[in-house]
């Protein structure tokens, strides 16, 4: 991702975020949500399965993250496409 996206990417996901999808009532829930079921999940795995599925969920958000950066430099070079039509 060059400089340019890399900023705008960095201030959508850092501020505007925040400000928008942080407080929507739909995150809130969710996030509550996935709390809960982590709590679950540590009253009955044992800290080996807990480190194995830790590690899953470390390489996961690592391939979510670079779909997601995907997604956004698509997003962007269509926002180009379209702003030259």
């Amino acid at each position: 991702m060059d400089e340019y996206l890399k900023c705008l990417y960095c201030y959508i996901i850092d501020s505007h975020r925040a400000d928008t999808l942080l407080h929507s009532l739909e995150y809130q829930v969710r996030s509550q949500s996935a709390f809960r079921a982590w709590e679950r999940l540590e009253d009955e795995l044992s800290q080996a399965q807990l480190t194995a599925v830790d590690e899953y969920m470390s390489e996961y958000a690592q391939l979510s993250g670079l779909e997601k950066d995907w997604i956004f430099q698509e997003g962007v070079a269509l926002g180009r496409w379209l702003a030259q039509s």
